[in-house]
């Protein structure tokens, strides 16, 4: 056998079997899969075509030619179908069963034009024998028909490109590995093709199934190295995708590796651009969510006004044990934050007065003792003078506006280290520490004052009150000697003091535990 056709029929035997292998491989070991049902039927027709074209190859007469070319074109026809099915199947793009049909009506009727050409010459218009170095090949004339076929085929393939292309943008490595194999695998035959109608391959013999198997081994590289079909990447980037808590997937140097588009939504400055960078730098400007990227246990932090998102972090490990990065899990828990905030506000804020109501006030106040590093409290505690008054007067509604107004005062002029809370009907209660009690005096003196010059308004009338005052101060030798209940009696014991006096003024008292 001449050493030419030897490599022509060694490649074309080899495309044969390695189609073999991989339509056996799909069928028995990936089936189920999105795509393999395509890629095990392409491969068998490759194969098949592959062998019968090593037959037209090894052929000597013009009868034994066309024998074997009615025979090839009983799968050539289907392949740029089985190829674009495929392509479409894999990457998650759903086309309705009667569509494919339609899109096989024109192999059949290659088919049929092919198999019938000596009634028509549709296809061939004349075909002869000829001879290259010491072998024999056929030499074909084409019919109409012909390039009605090699515009579907190539349209056909063009389009299984595009279609996987599209999917390009944004995938992981190892997808975009898979597609590129695999385009390159389906273009090989079609540079080959394009050589043979155009004079240019060697010895006249057509390079397309020559060519097949390089595209073959393309497809063997995408299977097995890259994991084609095995993990379904498609589906993994879908689900990824439409993860409704944004993703980020961090190395082990802390380099940003992949996101998904709730990441993208949630953090604008999110961008393709931005694969690579450092994950630290990336988020510097945002200093607690720089922070909190930094650690690596869950955390929520306020990431802007009004939204709230949850960190979680899960370490990936190569082989159980060596760490190879982090996946980091943004949820948004605006809507829970803002629940609990709320829960927050009904079991621990007046709801009239919006401060602190007394039982919370108690507990505040007694887990500030507990486990704050203090040397002085001081408690003062104060109510409205004559509020009964207001209420007989312009009704309870005007009553309720004083309580409001003088918590609203309150509040605004709380400093740091001081608390305040509602204790019951008029009665106010607050807590400051580290205050030296000559301050802590002048502070409730200030607080007297500003009460007095209060104007409130109400049903266009101004409403002016007074309020009394008990304070009392005990350092961080008698907190040791007396619970919050008594610093509490001994304020109130104060403030009613105040009243007794003529009310509108502050009874302190400083030493009182012996």
């Amino acid at each position: 056998m001449d050493t030419g056709l030897m490599l022509y029929v060694v490649s074309t035997v080899s495309a044969g079997l390695l189609g073999l292998f991989l339509c056996a491989y799909s069928f028995f070991k990936l089936k189920n899969t999105p795509g393999v049902l395509y890629f095990g039927l392409l491969n068998f027709a490759v194969a098949f075509f592959a062998f019968m074209y090593t037959f037209e190859l090894l052929s000597t007469s013009l009868e034994q030619v066309a024998f074997w070319l009615k025979l090839e074109y009983l799968a050539l026809p289907f392949i740029p179908a089985l190829t674009l099915f495929m392509i479409l199947d894999y990457v998650g793009e759903q086309v309705k069963t009667k569509y494919k049909y339609m899109y096989l009506l024109l192999p059949l009727m290659t088919i049929f034009f092919h198999h019938t050409n000596s009634m028509h010459g549709l296809y061939y218009s004349d075909m002869e024998m000829m001879r290259v170095s010491n072998f024999e090949v056929v030499k074909l004339t084409y019919g109409p028909w012909y390039y009605v076929h090699s515009l579907y085929l190539f349209v056909t393939l063009v389009i299984s490109t595009i279609v996987a292309f599209t999917k390009w943008k944004g995938a992981s490595f190892r997808f975009k590995m898979q597609l590129l194999f695999l385009v390159t695998g389906i273009l090989f035959p079609i540079i080959g093709g394009h050589m043979y109608m155009n004079g240019l391959s060697p010895d006249g013999v057509d390079l397309g199934p020559v060519f097949l198997s390089i595209s073959l081994l393309f497809f063997t590289v995408s299977l097995f190295i890259f994991q084609l079909f095995d993990v379904v990447p498609i589906a993994k980037e879908k689900i990824f995708d439409n993860m409704q808590e944004g993703i980020l997937v961090v190395n082990k140097y802390r380099v940003l590796l992949d996101f998904n588009q709730a990441a993208e939504r949630i953090f604008p400055i999110l961008s393709s651009t931005k694969i690579g960078s450092d994950i630290d730098t990336l988020f510097l400007e945002t200093e607690e969510l720089a922070s909190a990227l930094q650690g690596d246990t869950s955390t929520t932090i306020e990431l802007k006004r009004e939204m709230y998102v949850q960190l979680i972090f899960t370490p990936i490990y190569e082989r159980e044990h060596y760490h190879i990065g982090t996946i980091i899990s943004i949820l948004d828990v605006s809507e829970r934050v803002q629940m609990e905030r709320r829960m927050f506000e009904l079991a621990s804020i007046d709801s009239l007065t919006q401060v602190f109501n007394r039982r919370y006030f108690i507990e505040k106040t007694e887990e500030v003792l507990a486990n704050d590093p203090i040397n002085s409290v001081g408690m003062i505690m104060f109510d409205i003078d004559f509020f009964k008054r207001i209420n007989d007067t312009h009704g309870h509604q005007a009553g309720d506006e004083v309580l409001i107004q003088i918590a609203s005062l309150i509040k605004s002029s709380l400093r740091e280290n001081e608390m305040v809370g509602r204790y019951g009907g008029e009665e106010f209660i607050f807590v400051t520490w580290d205050a030296p009690p000559e301050l802590l005096y002048e502070r409730a003196e200030e607080l007297r004052i500003q009460l007095e010059q209060l104007i409130i308004f109400y049903n266009e009338k101004e409403l002016k009150v007074t309020s009394s005052f008990g304070v009392t101060y005990l350092s961080v030798t008698d907190l040791k000697e007396i619970d919050l209940q008594e610093l509490i009696r001994i304020a109130d014991k104060n403030l009613y003091q105040a009243k007794e006096l003529g009310r509108n003024r502050v009874v302190f008292s400083e030493s009182l535990v012996h």
